[in-house]
């Protein structure tokens, strides 16, 4: 079952291959499926990185133990304590994002 976020990232990744034109291009449905599939990776992967270069690096050694123990709740809660500007981070990340896609 997809989360929120990622229901989120798909229909931004749809936004930005409808803008793109890729929808008018007469492709096959399975084939714009993995083209979103891989932006939304792409995405997942640029968000993670900016959490993991966001977070002061006196609790990298904290939050590395957290993703090993795979505990979500608690990774959610420690970025939420530790990087209080995430969602504007994200927005600012996302905007860049497709900026670059979008680029003739």
């Amino acid at each position: 079952m997809p989360t929120i976020e990622n229901e989120a990232l798909e229909q931004f990744a749809d936004k930005l291959l409808e803008e793109k034109g890729v929808k008018k291009m007469n492709l096959e449905e399975e084939v714009i499926f993995q083209m979103r599939d891989d932006l939304v990776s792409r995405l997942e992967d640029r968000i993670n990185a900016l959490i993991i270069t966001s977070l002061p690096p006196q609790y990298a050694e904290e939050f590395e133990k957290m993703i090993d123990e795979e505990e979500v709740g608690k990774i959610q809660q420690f970025i939420a304590e530790h990087i209080p500007n995430l969602e504007e981070l994200v927005t600012q990340e996302l905007l860049f994002f497709r900026e670059t896609y979008l680029k003739p």
